[in-house]
């Protein structure tokens, strides 16, 4: 048994350095495909592209959804929003005026993002990183001389 927990543990830090080194996700400013990391070839179209606007950079909450495995789906009838978003203990509900009520499991509490920060474009929820990085726990790297948003 103890050999094969080591080679769990290696597989999980060798995950977790790749994933520090090559990210997550990557998108990049302007344009309407991202990366699952900074060595993958494989491009995905997205309807719409990431931007920066006011020292913010937006990104589109589904896509980002998507690419780091978090479940969207249409929500039932007592969710009372129009798209629930699963991320591990997270529910993330988006509501029809596009505010997002988060629900975290095991905890009463809620957290509520107003829509003023949110840029609605062809139907897509764009997002300011900032918010996108407590949203999903994530980390962001941006090189200015490439554009690319990091997600990790």
């Amino acid at each position: 048994g103890m050999a094969f927990m080591l080679v769990n543990t290696i597989m999980l830090v060798h995950k977790t350095v790749n994933v520090n080194k090559y990210g997550r996700a990557v998108f990049k400013i302007d344009c309407k495909k991202y990366k699952k990391s900074l060595r993958h070839k494989k491009e995905i179209d997205m309807s719409v592209a990431p931007f920066a606007e006011e020292d913010n950079i937006y990104l589109p909450l589904y896509h980002v959804a998507k690419s780091i495995g978090a479940k969207k789906k249409d929500s039932t009838e007592e969710e009372f929003c129009k798209v629930v978003i699963d991320y591990f203990d997270k529910k993330i509900c988006i509501n029809e005026d596009n505010s997002i009520v988060i629900n975290t499991k095991h905890k009463s509490n809620f957290q509520k993002i107003e829509n003023d920060i949110i840029i609605i474009v062809e139907d897509e929820i764009m997002m300011p990183v900032e918010y996108i990085k407590d949203l999903f726990g994530l980390q962001v790297a941006y090189d200015d001389i490439t554009k690319k948003v990091i997600l990790k």
